[in-house]
């Protein structure tokens, strides 16, 4: 489970971080990230990735001004 307080934190500890907004009902969702994670994989050594599941973290959501997903 992800918090505000925990990406934040994140964000602020990486050069470069990648948060992700999805859902597991959202079919996008679930072709995108993979290609998102290979792409960055394999062009970035020091990338981080959070994930935020908007279903169960709605309040972290619309703390980023994510209303729409895949975000």
């Amino acid at each position: 489970m992800q918090t505000i307080e925990n990406i934040n934190n994140v964000i602020k500890e990486n050069l470069a971080v990648m948060v992700y907004f999805s859902a597991p009902t959202c079919n996008v969702c679930h072709a995108l990230k993979p290609k998102l994670l290979e792409a960055i994989e394999s062009n970035f050594e020091k990338f981080e990735i959070v994930s935020v599941d908007v279903s169960v973290e709605q309040e972290v959501a619309a703390n980023f001004g994510v209303f729409a997903i895949p975000t």
